[in-house]
């Protein structure tokens, strides 16, 4: 089965799940701009309002969300700025 991926892969063929609501972004992002609710434009465009949300997220702000839920080390490593003292000093930074 394995070896059939691989084959396929070498020659050009799509592998995996097709995207469906990924071909509407930017269909999305315009009505997003017209004000419509995330919503409202799930039920026009017939997809999930949890896939409108995740699509319309940008990769910058999931960088940040995802970082704000683990370790203050990651948080370094991302490079995003928070308040000082928000965070304890990181154990892992500790001499």
């Amino acid at each position: 089965m394995k070896a059939g991926i691989d084959q396929a892969r070498k020659d050009g063929k799509p592998h995996g799940r097709p995207m469906t609501a990924g071909k509407l972004v930017p269909e999305m992002k315009q009505l997003r701009k017209d004000g419509i609710s995330k919503r409202a434009i799930a039920k026009q465009l017939g997809v999930s309002r949890t896939s409108v949300i995740r699509l319309l997220r940008s990769r910058e702000e999931a960088l940040l969300e995802r970082a704000a839920r683990t370790s203050c080390t990651l948080r370094d490593k991302v490079g995003a700025t928070f308040p000082s003292g928000c965070f304890g000093p990181s154990p892992m930074l500790r001499p």
